[in-house]
């Protein structure tokens, strides 16, 4: 019976060894084929077997949880899981409505995502959507906490500026301007002139610089008890002018359908310390990219001060 019992657990020994490791068990001896063994030998032997399933986490109360190698790296030990599905690997694993806590990521869905110094909120109201078209980017700053209300429809959009310059020749062009664009403000800051031909504002599309069909008034003065006016079909014009007048102000083109666009300014004129007021509209053959500035005559020249536009 020794003989049989010492047999079993030879092989035992063995193939246990050899399938989970001297970390689980090792024997210590075991007798030669057909030797005679001691039952104190085999008991021995079975107390390091059991020891080495007591490394096993019992199967009584753990059932759903995974195990895992413990931290001393001296046992199994079993671990309480969340949700359902199968095991999660580091590389590429696939998520199912997974609820994520404090964690830490530089990319999500191929959206790039910069970590904030200290912490930073990101609060979408129940229903809402955030949506951007255009590859383009977009900053928003603030110096304080302010509280943003947008129309229920519309498209905001963004002021840009041209490069104010000195004026001089008989004319300034601003070109390039995009397709979009449905404001545009020309400024003049004490702007002259070398003669008295009426300063004059004209659109034009990619055939170029339009010069009739406009319906334009200006009415201004050159002493406080001295007001006139004039219409002009060249252009949006400034009245009255002369070589001594320095004008500052604004006119507002506004594209009110398709090509069709009015004008509105005031200026001041340094001459006469008084008002210059101006409107119009006009109509071009195709999409406005361009804005000039010149006067009535083309040939008076321009000598001081600054233009520039802003368009949105």
């Amino acid at each position: 019976m020794k003989r049989i019992a010492f047999s079993l657990l030879l092989v035992f020994n063995i193939s246990l060894a050899f399938a989970t490791g001297s970390e689980w068990y090792d024997h210590t001896t075991y007798p030669s084929v057909g030797a005679a063994g001691s039952s104190s030998a085999m008991r021995a032997e079975l107390d390091l077997i059991e020891a080495g399933f007591d490394k096993l986490p019992t199967l009584s109360g753990n059932g759903s949880k995974i195990t895992a190698i413990n931290s001393g790296g001296t046992a199994m030990e079993a671990i309480t899981t969340t949700g359902t599905g199968s095991g999660v690997r580091a590389t590429s694993p696939t998520l199912v409505t997974p609820t994520i806590g404090v964690a830490t990521a530089t990319s999500v869905n191929k959206v790039a995502i910069t970590a904030p110094a200290t912490s930073a909120t990101l609060t979408l109201a129940n229903g809402s959507t955030l949506v951007t078209s255009g590859a383009n980017s977009l900053t928003l700053t603030t110096t304080g906490a302010p509280n943003v209300t947008l129309p229920t429809t519309g498209t905001l959009s963004t002021l840009t500026s041209g490069t104010a310059v000195t004026p001089s020749g008989t004319s300034v062009d601003f070109t390039g301007l995009p397709s979009g664009v449905n404001r545009i403000t020309v400024i003049f800051s004490g702007v002259s002139t070398n003669g008295s031909s009426r300063m004059m504002i004209q659109i034009g599309d990619s055939g170029g610089v339009e010069a009739t069909s406009y319906t334009s008034v200006s009415v201004g003065s050159l002493s406080p008890d001295t007001v006139t006016g004039s219409s002009f079909t060249t252009g949006f014009g400034l009245n009255p002018e002369n070589a001594s007048s320095a004008i500052s102000g604004a006119m507002v083109l506004m594209r009110i359908t398709s090509n069709a666009w009015i004008a509105s300014g005031t200026f001041s004129n340094s001459l006469s310390s008084s008002i210059v007021t101006c409107g119009g509209d006009k109509s071009l053959s195709g999409t406005l990219d361009r804005v000039r500035i010149t006067t009535v005559n083309g040939t008076d020249t321009y000598d001081g001060g600054t233009v520039n536009i802003f368009y949105e």
